[in-house]
């Protein structure tokens, strides 16, 4: 009799629940379970794709290999008025630039297409198309192109184009995030689109799952980032601490629906806690990248098994309970860079420093059928000795590229595949991959000025991901965490070109007050372009990817690569940066390329750098 009494009393309130809110949501949590969706179709077709772009006016070949709708026009996206100068003189690797100023006058002439217009046809030619989805928002945002001199005099701030994003919900109205659901369209002022993005699933509902609670999610996601298990996580209201190691992590939670990648088949979408948050450490706070935390009960657990022999070799074997098969994994070392291979659930290396080690740490991501991953780390005691002398400066090659990163040391756990992507495009291309220094092997001297010639300045294009604000970004080592800040850069002095910064920054508007052109402007001593982002975003396993195809497949400029890559992965909430400088005749790097593969500027040294411009946009 109690039991049918409470079955009574639990579902009453559950229809209190349901009668008293405008949607099911609330119900659903309260007892502890939410629905997995079904996906349907890719609403994406030959037909619709050709009636959109007919609708908008621009090229039919617009369906991307993964099933996605993919344009961009080379020439007028976030186009700015430019007047050509010719070419000057060779660089350091004997490569002749293309010189342009520019046109000031112009670019503060500018003005974008109106919002209500914008979204108008936005939603007209979805409309037409039969690709409208359904119960979406509507936000409309600018590209922004700032200048500022070198003293700090206001030259030119205005809106290059207007942007369309649909933020799309499920059939309960829950947040659909992810590069599985991402629409935007952008005009400029005169009307014509200049990017076209449309990646969906159309969504049943299925059966209900039961999900984690807020609590227990939260320490799930602090044993992550700590690299302990969830019994040694001390909870303090919002903000989680383990006792034998240092800092403070505080989080922020919002239950959503994770789309995957519109490439593999997926038959069901689940949901997702979506965290945010800050670390503290030593007097520094850093925004960390979004995580997402599978939400039900019954998504993959990977429990990790690392052996050692004391020495250098390391064996590292995963077990998955849960989820879907078939699984994938990516391994990531702490001090070594391991092959990326995705299909076996156990790995063997020795390990390989460039400095001295008593502890290794292994992590593997193990991604199911459905898009939804887990991971898990361990360390285990090692003994490899340090390198017997410090190798000298590389010598300068043509076309180079090197890559740092830190991972799950500090809750990323997608970093190696991030990077991973985007090497395994730039040496698809025959370019020289010079270096991939991950975690422990990442060091803050390879950044910084007078050290920087033996790694990040050596090389023509950089690529970063960790953590960042607008002071810097991170790094571990197996001493003590350390934060690389502005004021210790200075690049390009003997090779560096282009440096990605795929984080939570640097390039915020102004951090602690102090403006973006000041806070970075000292680090321009040669260096072309600095590319990240403004604000908080995701960690990922698909920007570098993204941005590879971008810049050596389809031949971007790097600005509109990045732009690209980031709409592709990030939502309009996070908003992509590129930071510039120009000499007293306005000549600038705004349009580069990677090497032979379209206009490369000047090198400006710090000298003669006459002002700053910074490019920013919705993602």
């Amino acid at each position: 009799m109690r039991i049918r009494l409470a079955r009574f009393l639990g579902l009453a309130l559950l229809g209190l629940l349901v009668a008293c809110s405008s949607n099911t949501r609330l119900a659903f949590e309260f007892m502890g379970f939410l629905p997995v969706f079904y996906v349907v179709e890719n609403p994406v077709n030959p037909t619709r794709a050709r009636e959109l772009a007919l609708a908008l006016g621009i090229e039919t070949n617009i369906i991307a290999s993964d099933g996605s709708i993919r344009y961009l026009d080379k020439d007028l996206f976030q186009h700015l008025p430019m007047v050509p100068l010719g070419p000057g003189q060779a660089d350091e690797d004997g490569y002749i630039p293309t010189e342009e100023r520019f046109d000031f006058g112009a670019i503060k002439a500018i003005q974008p297409l109106a919002e209500d217009e914008a979204r108008l046809r936005a939603v007209s030619a979805l409309q037409k198309a039969g690709l409208n989805p359904r119960r979406a928002s509507i936000r409309v945002g600018h590209s922004r192109f700032q200048a500022v001199s070198a003293r700090g005099e206001a030259v030119a701030d205005v809106a290059l184009d207007t942007q369309v994003d649909f933020d799309t919900v499920t059939p309960n109205n829950y947040p659909l995030r992810g590069p599985g659901a991402s629409i935007k369209v952008v005009f400029n002022g005169q009307g014509k689109v200049t990017q076209l993005q449309y990646a969906y699933r159309v969504l049943a509902e299925g059966s209900r799952a039961a999900i984690l609670s807020g609590q227990q999610a939260q320490r799930r996601a602090a044993a992550q980032y700590f690299g302990v298990d969830e019994a040694q996580v001390l909870l303090q209201g919002s903000c989680a601490r383990v006792q034998a190691q240092a800092g403070n992590l505080c989080l922020q939670s919002e239950l959503i629906y994770y789309a995957p990648p519109m490439g593999p088949p997926v038959t069901q979408i689940a949901p997702h806690y979506l965290f945010t948050g800050r670390f503290s450490l030593d007097g520094t706070t850093m925004e960390i990248r979004r995580l997402l935390v599978p939400a039900i009960a019954s998504a993959p657990v990977v429990g990790l098994s690392v052996t050692s022999d004391g020495n250098l070799a390391v064996e590292g074997k995963a077990e998955v309970r849960g989820g879907k098969a078939p699984y994938t994994y990516t391994w990531a070392s702490s001090t070594t860079s391991l092959t990326l291979n995705a299909q076996e659930p156990s790995i063997r290396y020795n390990v390989s420093s460039r400095e001295a080690v008593s502890r290794e740490t292994l992590s593997v991501v193990v991604t199911d059928a459905e898009g939804i991953s887990a991971w898990a780390s361990q360390a285990v005691t090692v003994n490899a000795p340090a390198p017997t002398a410090r190798a000298a400066p590389q010598a300068l090659a043509a076309r180079t590229v090197g890559a740092a990163w830190v991972g799950a040391s500090q809750n990323l756990p997608y970093s190696a595949r991030n990077v991973g992507g985007f090497l395994k495009q730039v040496s698809e291309a025959g370019v020289q991959v010079a270096f991939n220094f991950g975690e422990q092997l990442a060091y803050q001297s390879d950044f910084a000025r007078d050290t920087d010639s033996f790694g990040i300045d050596s090389v023509d294009l950089g690529f970063y991901t960790g953590h960042a604000n607008g002071l810097g970004f991170s790094f571990v080592t197996e001493r003590k965490k350390r934060f690389f800040y502005s004021e210790q850069a200075s690049w390009g002095e003997r090779d560096l070109e282009w440096l990605i910064i795929a984080a939570c920054g640097p390039l915020q508007e102004s951090e602690f007050g102090i403006p973006w052109w000041r806070q970075w402007g000292g680090a321009f001593n040669g260096l072309h372009l600095l590319l990240g982002y403004a604000n908080t975003t995701y960690d990922n396993s698909q920007e570098g990817l993204s941005l590879g195809q971008g810049i050596f497949e389809h031949s971007l400029s790097l600005r509109q690569a990045w732009a690209s890559a980031a709409s592709s992965i990030q939502t309009p909430v996070e908003i992509y940066a590129v930071m510039g400088v120009w000499d007293a005749r306005g000549v600038n790097n705004y349009n580069d390329h990677f090497w032979g593969l379209g206009p490369v500027g000047p090198d400006i040294p710090g000298p003669s750098v006459e002002g700053f411009w910074r490019l920013s946009g919705p993602s």
